[in-house]
């Protein structure tokens, strides 16, 4: 008896899970109502929907295979366009309302590469007892062999996608999984053809159990420091790359350093031997993204031009001017920029080369001082300018030195300028030195003399021979001689105290030189 009710029941449930799990159907027309699995989900009738998001395709095809439950082909549905009006980066197709007989569809996505004119094809699975709608982007194409490989073990499609993109995550990282590490990893900014076909190798690479990406991301790493030449790019591009994402990625594959404010200027060596830049010496530096004016940090190549001449960091003023030659060379944002202009060039090359020679415009050297390059007289401006360079050797108030002569060739900054010329600038530590110019002009360095302009500052002050020779008489030097070359002859001359000014030399505050016979006779 027990054993009759134990089979009855076996029987009973049996019968309600057929009707539960099977195909039903309207019991006047036979037409199919419903199928469902055997957790209780409806897979039929359905609708297929698809949302692809692969905007470098056009005349784009989608087509719905359905699958048994050994996921092998039973026949194909055409999926239309859905949407009159699709969105930039989207397109959407669905089927009509139809049968299946199992959960199982393959979506086929098939269209042609824009630039290329190659056809392109992207397939994935789809359990549609849990979702009938798939957006086909980069990632879930990626992804198609290994969500079918894990679904065919006995993983649920959920399960296999997350899974798989988990895994996806780990490999590309600092990547997002968005249309970026995709464009990326697959040289998209190479070509379209370099696209596709690095996919198919990706898309095989994580369908295996042991997975690797190391070889396609030092190859992309690669193929875009080949295309960057400092920070600007020299390659085309179908749509916007990120700089900041493509530096990220670099570093990450050639295992830099950290690349920021405090590290800028820094080198590293690309030391991944996988690389075909291997040994390659990158630096850090700054770089504004081209959408905005934030600043970031990034290694780059050593560009050409700083081999010949310098590094030049990036910056938002001109950080640098270096002269070669007769040129003259900016260093304006991470470039050297050729001052194409010679008359400014002439300008900011003389500016560099006065502000060696004599001192800094406006520091060591004040307002108003002239001074001599070869038989040019320039003049110190004292003024910002806009060459690089905090002060101006000029005549005029531009910013720049022109070579004219100003006026007032006899006034005392002229004479200064033509003393500093060759005896260098008279400075507080050179006061009291005395200098021949000609057999005819002499100057003592004076700390503060009043110069052209009505400026006190340092300066070479014109004196006379007996000033050059003798120096200044006073209580301290009473009674002594020296003797003063001139053109014909020699002067012999004393110190003396009161003497008639009729009489004496450079004569000061009661004292002042006599000739040696007067001297001798008035204090016999």
């Amino acid at each position: 008896m027990k054993l009759y009710f134990r089979s009855f029941v076996i029987f009973l449930v049996a019968l309600s899970l057929s009707f539960l799990f099977s195909s039903c159907s309207d019991e006047e027309s036979g037409t199919v109502v419903g199928s469902y699995t055997s957790d209780g989900r409806l897979f039929s009738p359905n609708t297929v929907q698809v949302e692809v998001m692969l905007p470098y395709l056009k005349d784009l095809k989608v087509k719905v295979v359905r699958l048994n439950y050994g996921f092998e082909p039973m026949d194909t549905l055409e999926a239309k366009s859905s949407r009159e009006y699709p969105e930039e980066h989207s397109s959407y197709f669905q089927t009509d309302n139809v049968d299946f007989s199992s959960p199982y569809v393959r979506i086929v996505v098939t269209g042609e590469i824009e630039s290329q004119k190659q056809e392109v094809t992207f397939e994935n699975l789809l359990d549609i007892s849990r979702t009938n709608y798939l957006v086909v982007d980069f990632f879930a194409a990626v992804a198609s062999l290994r969500v079918e490989k894990l679904m065919k073990s006995g993983v649920s499609w959920a399960d296999a996608f997350e899974r798989t993109k988990s895994r996806m995550a780990q490999q590309v990282k600092p990547l997002s999984l968005d249309m970026d590490w995709g464009f990326i990893l697959c040289e998209g900014f190479v070509s379209d053809s370099a696209y596709y076909r690095n996919f198919l190798e990706l898309r095989d690479e994580l369908a295996k159990d042991s997975l690797d990406f190391s070889t396609l991301q030092v190859r992309a790493a690669d193929a875009m420091l080949e295309r960057y030449v400092g920070f600007k790019w020299t390659g085309e591009l179908p749509y916007t790359l990120w700089s900041d994402v493509s530096f990220d990625f670099m570093k990450n594959v050639y295992n830099f350093k950290t690349c920021n404010y405090e590290s800028k200027g820094t080198y590293d060596t690309v030391k991944v031997s996988k690389s075909k830049f291997a040994g390659t010496v990158l630096m850090c530096d700054a770089f504004e993204l081209n959408y905005s004016y934030e600043i970031k940090y990034g290694y780059r190549n050593i560009l050409e031009r700083e081999n010949e001449l310098a590094v030049c960091l990036y910056s938002g003023v001109v950080q640098d001017t270096l002269l070669v030659g007769d040129s003259v060379y900016y260093c304006r944002k991470g470039e050297w920029e050729l001052e194409k202009d010679k008359k400014v060039a002439d300008g900011v090359r003389y500016n560099r080369i006065l502000n060696e020679t004599y001192g800094g415009c406006g520091d060591s050297v004040r307002h108003g001082i002239l001074r001599f390059y070869n038989d040019t007289l320039f003049r110190c401006l004292g003024k910002y300018g806009t060459d690089g360079y905090r002060r101006i050797w000029s005549f005029d108030s531009s910013d720049v030195a022109y070579y004219e002569t100003p006026e007032g060739m006899k006034s005392d900054s002229y004479k200064d300028a033509r003393a500093a010329l060759e005896n260098g600038t008279c400075n507080k530590s050179r006061e009291g030195e005395k200098i021949k110019l000609t057999e005819d002009e002499f100057f003592i360095c004076k700390s503060m003399a009043l110069l052209l302009g009505g400026e006190w500052s340092n300066g070479w002050s014109p004196i006379n021979r007996i000033d050059y020779y003798a120096g200044t008489c006073n209580e301290d030097n009473i009674g002594r001689s020296v003797d003063v070359p001139t053109d014909s002859t020699t002067l012999s001359l004393v110190c003396d105290y009161q003497p008639p000014l009729d009489v004496a030399y450079n004569k000061l505050n009661n004292y002042g030189w006599v000739p040696l016979e007067w001297y001798l006779k008035e204090h016999e």
